[in-house]
């Protein structure tokens, strides 16, 4: 009877503390504040806490075959650093409207920044071709306020 008590407290203990820890993000956080991050364009116009030292991912759909790309326009860097050069990523074949690859099909461009100091940032990004001589309204625009924590 007493082992089988022991058992049972062992279990609920274990789906209370230690269940949480596997399934959610809790082991990427810092003080409820999240130390890794993913933005995407459904972000657009809002704002994201992000812990110091964090990694904050910015993924945005872009067709650079034809000359098109994000931009970063507006940021401190003092306050989120800019990692290296945007990467290309593949859009899943499962979110492809066609299961075919197509010239010109749209990609993902995704760039990555770390938190390095504790503040307020807009982090605004504008789509355009870079080539193009006159001053033109971008294409579409990507704005985010980020609280550094």
């Amino acid at each position: 009877m007493m082992w089988s008590t022991h058992l049972i407290i062992v279990g609920i203990l274990s789906v209370q503390f230690i269940l949480p820890l596997i399934c959610s993000d809790a082991y990427s956080t810092k003080h409820g504040v999240p130390d890794k991050i993913t933005i995407t364009e459904k972000d657009d116009n809002s704002k994201v806490k992000i812990a110091l030292g964090g990694i904050l991912t910015l993924k945005l759909e872009a067709n650079l075959t034809t000359g098109y790309a994000w931009h970063v326009v507006r940021n401190d860097p003092d306050l989120l650093e800019l990692l290296g050069e945007p990467e290309v990523e593949s859009i899943p074949e499962d979110t492809k409207k066609e299961k075919i690859p197509l010239v010109g099909e749209p990609q993902y461009l995704v760039f990555r920044f770390r938190a390095q100091s504790s503040g307020t940032n807009t982090l605004e990004l504008h789509y355009f071709r870079i080539f193009e001589k006159k001053k033109i309204k971008p294409s579409k625009t990507f704005k985010i306020t980020v609280l550094l924590h």
